[in-house]
């Protein structure tokens, strides 16, 4: 029951903080604070934040959530963010035509910060069992219980 309020109150606080983010950056951020995120990347800082909220929530739906099924839920909804920011964001969508290669490789490092973020969250929420995960597979004569 901890396990799960604790994960809700994660979710619900990375869930506040990107829609935050959202709002400020589509609705007061001036063009020159636009431009500081867009060429110093800032928005890696928000990705990692959707990272933790995609594990959180994986966490509070799956019980015992293995890494392989947190790698591909951060993976699938990292693409589905990235693909949802083409198609409905329109400053996003202008850079595809216009930036196509500093658009791919913003796109590639966003899914990476969102990988990183829910990995390292993943290794806090679940220490025990993924040092076993890891164990298993450099020692292969240690049995693992």
């Amino acid at each position: 029951m901890k396990r799960n309020a604790l994960l809700i109150f994660i979710a619900i606080v990375t869930f506040s903080l990107m829609a935050c983010w959202i709002y400020y950056i589509h609705e007061k951020a001036t063009f020159s604070e636009k431009n500081a995120v867009k060429n110093y990347q800032l928005d890696k800082i928000i990705h990692v934040i959707g990272g933790i909220f995609i594990i959180s929530v994986a966490g509070f739906l799956k019980r015992n959530l293995t890494p392989a099924s947190a790698i591909s839920s951060l993976i699938v909804v990292a693409l589905v963010w990235e693909i949802g920011e083409l198609v409905f964001d329109p400053e996003v969508s202008r850079s595809f035509y216009t930036e196509f290669i500093r658009w791919r490789s913003n796109a590639i490092f966003d899914v990476i910060a969102s990988i990183i973020g829910g990995a390292v969250f993943y290794s806090l929420l679940r220490p025990r069992a993924l040092r076993e995960t890891v164990g298993a597979y450099s020692d292969p004569q240690k049995p693992t219980r």
